[in-house]
C-alpha cells in the first residue's frame, strides 16, 4: 500500500504511472497481436480471394460459405465481411475507433464461428470463439492509453465548449412533488 500524504493522496506518483502504462501495454499487445494474426492468417487471403472472385470470376470459398449458411446475397455479405475484417484489423492496430471496430469484428467472427460449427470443424469454431472473446475484451477496454482513441478523446475535451445558455423562461417553483400537491 502506498504512503499517503495529509490530503489522502498517494505520495508515489510513479505507482499510478506504472498502472497506467501496464494497462496501456496490455491493450496494445492485445490489439497488435490479434490484428496481426487475423491479417496474416486470414485477412490478406480473404482480401485476394474477394478481389479475384469479384473481378476475375474465380471461385470464392467465402461466398460459398455464406451461401451454405442460407444467408441472402452471398457475394455482397462476403464482401462486407471482408471489408469489416480488414478494416477492423487496421483500426485495431492504430487503436482508432477501437470499440466500433470491435462491434464489427464480433459480428463477422460470430458468422465465421457459426459456419465452422455447422461445417463440423470444431477446432476452427473454437479459434473463432477465442477471437470473439478478444474482440469483446477490446470492446470493453477500448484502445487503452497507448492508442489514437486516447488522443482523440483528449483533443475533444480540450476544445472550448459553447457558453452555457440559460432558458428564456424559467419554470415556476412547484408546491409539492407530483400528485402530492
Amino acid at each position: 500500500m502506498g504512503a499517503l500524504n495529509q490530503e489522502g493522496g498517494d505520495t508515489r506518483p510513479w505507482n499510478s504511472l506504472l498502472i497506467w502504462f501496464s494497462a496501456g501495454l496490455a491493450a496494445l499487445l492485445l490489439r497488435l497481436g490479434a490484428a496481426g494474426l487475423l491479417m496474416w492468417r486470414h485477412g490478406i487471403e480473404h482480401g485476394f480471394e474477394a478481389w479475384n472472385g469479384l473481378w476475375h470470376d474465380a471461385p470464392w470459398p467465402m461466398a460459398d460459405g455464406v451461401a451454405q449458411l442460407g444467408l441472402p446475397w452471398p457475394p455482397v455479405l462476403a464482401t462486407v465481411a471482408t471489408v469489416i475484417g480488414l478494416g477492423g484489423c487496421v483500426l485495431w492496430v492504430a487503436g482508432l475507433l477501437t470499440r466500433l471496430a470491435s462491434i464489427g469484428m464480433m459480428t463477422v467472427i460470430s458468422g465465421y464461428a457459426a459456419y465452422f460449427w455447422l461445417a463440423g470443424s470444431q477446432t476452427a469454431a473454437e479459434l473463432a470463439g477465442v477471437y470473439f472473446l478478444i474482440a469483446t475484451a477490446l470492446f470493453v477496454m477500448g484502445g487503452g492509453p497507448l492508442s489514437l482513441d486516447l488522443l482523440l478523446r483528449r483533443r475533444t475535451k480540450s476544445r472550448p465548449s459553447e457558453p452555457e445558455r440559460r432558458p428564456l423562461v424559467t419554470p415556476a417553483p412547484s408546491r409539492g412533488h407530483g400528485w402530492l400537491k
